[in-house]
């Protein structure tokens, strides 16, 4: 996805994976209007006579970032696009970009700050039903994966906004993009997780009560519930390798280890989610676990487009620390 970015300044490549079906026409048929999907968002860096500090002793590291997107058809062409928003987590820095909800032309392809014409920016969207649809449990109780992640991440950013009332969010290996766009997805699983084991106790008393378990749910949507549920517990051991869950991640995290009067136990925190410290490890480590939930992958990746180049721009590709190590 990121090979050859040196080579590739001023393309755009558009790659749909789609593992179960046999043929372009088909794959492309699958994504239909008014259809929603996850985006997961990595950006690498730049070197020029301009910029010349992306490159710290040969690492970049990027940024990463989850938003949403929808299949809707443009007023313009009448043909069908994508409705790309990021929710950013960003950290304090000088260039003025600020975390929140953004859409991708207002972000990526800003004239004056967008990351188009600088930096390679790799745009995948992953549509799977078992996280876009919503799950109808009763008369009273429902529940959207892709909603609830979407509202963690808005409370994550809207922290990072105000440095969680210190005014200020320094960028560190423990509190990053990368880190804490994946603390709100963990949250997000784990509150899905809540409502699905009560789901799953309601049955329990169906089978000890003879209760009708059809007036809750048919069995066609418990199927889906379980693949949730096997998608949430695949996601859970990617963000917690080690089967513990950072003490700040419980809960969406009362403090941020950056603003806050430092505890003991940070670099031992950093560790326990080591697998999201660097955004393209977690990029490719996110993606391979939707792949093998049956989702449907389609990137976007962009090498310094628009327009012939003035001061040598060559886009980095973000890197992996230690890219031999399996995940």
């Amino acid at each position: 996805n990121f090979k050859s970015m040196k080579s590739r300044v001023g393309t755009l490549r558009s790659t749909l994976i789609d593992l179960q079906c046999n043929s372009k026409v088909d794959a492309i048929s699958m994504w239909e209007e008014g259809d929603q999907m996850i985006v997961v968002h990595n950006a690498g860096g730049v070197k020029s006579t301009t910029y010349n500090h992306d490159s710290k002793l040969g690492f970049v590291a990027g940024h990463f970032s989850y938003g949403y997107a929808t299949v809707v058809r443009d007023p313009l062409t009448k043909q069908l696009r994508f409705d790309i928003d990021y929710i950013q987590v960003y950290g304090t820095t000088t260039i003025g970009a600020i975390s929140g909800a953004i859409k991708r032309q207002c972000f990526v392809g800003c004239i004056h700050l967008g990351y188009l014409g600088l930096r390679p920016v790799s745009d995948c969207l992953v549509k799977l039903n078992t996280v876009s649809r919503e799950f109808k449990i009763g008369t009273k109780l429902s529940l959207c994966p892709l909603e609830e992640l979407k509202e963690q991440l808005h409370i994550m950013s809207a922290r990072y906004r105000i440095g969680d009332g210190l005014g200020v969010m320094d960028i560190t290996s423990k509190s990053n993009c990368a880190q804490d766009s994946n603390q709100a997805l963990y949250v997000a699983i784990d509150k899905s997780g809540y409502i699905l084991q009560r789901m799953l106790r309601k049955k329990q008393q169906k089978n000890e009560s003879n209760w009708d378990f059809k007036n809750v749910v048919d069995e066609a949507e418990m199927e889906q519930l379980q693949k949730l549920k096997k998608l949430g517990a695949q996601l859970f051991s990617k963000l917690a390798p080690f089967g513990k869950v950072r003490w700040d991640w419980k809960e969406n995290a009362k403090s941020i280890a950056s603003v806050k009067k430092k505890k003991k136990g940070n670099f031992i925190s950093t560790l326990t989610s080591y697998k999201t410290i660097f955004p393209r490890r977690v990029y490719d480590v996110m993606l391979k676990v939707f792949l093998k939930n049956d989702a449907k992958l389609w990137f976007i990746t962009t090498a310094a487009v628009g327009g012939e180049q003035h001061d040598h721009i060559v886009p980095l590709a973000p890197k992996k620390l230690l890219p031999c190590i399996s995940m």
